[in-house]
């Protein structure tokens, strides 16, 4: 009897337990700085704007002599209010790094694939967004 009171407490545990790095609930409000994963239609909550993955697409590069002759695009919907924006992030050429964007003359930073705060690969679909300012604060330390 013992044994079957302990192996419910230990499935219940277990149910409890969130092995997610990312948050994995809809609607939950992220936080700017930490990983996000992502998936196309989406719609992330930011607390001062939403972001939706649309799409990734390819461009043929206008130096297709010293270049990969396509480019892959990750193409993201921004909202705030009214307003909506398209931003697109790739790792062009070979040197992934971070997209720039204003909404509603805020700044913002977002990382896909690598970081350059948190050190390291973030892998396929997780993101990182961060306000400009803290963005670059961490970067000078």
């Amino acid at each position: 009897m013992m044994k079957i009171i302990l192996i419910l407490i230990f499935c219940m545990c277990l149910s409890g337990c969130s092995f997610n790095e990312t948050p994995a609930e809809d609607n939950q409000m992220q936080k700017y700085g930490q990983k996000v994963s992502y998936s196309s239609g989406k719609e992330l909550i930011f607390p001062d704007f939403t972001i939706k993955f649309v799409g990734e697409r390819e461009e043929k590069t206008s130096n297709d002599w010293m270049f990969p002759q396509k480019m892959t695009f990750y193409d993201f919907e921004i909202a705030k209010g009214e307003t909506r924006k398209k931003v697109s992030w790739s790792s062009g050429t070979g040197d992934i790094g971070p997209t720039f964007f204003t909404i509603n003359d805020a700044e913002y930073v977002v990382e896909l694939r690598q970081s350059d705060i948190i050190k390291g690969s973030l892998g396929d679909d997780i993101l990182v967004i961060w306000k400009k300012n803290d963005y670059l604060d961490a970067l000078s330390r």
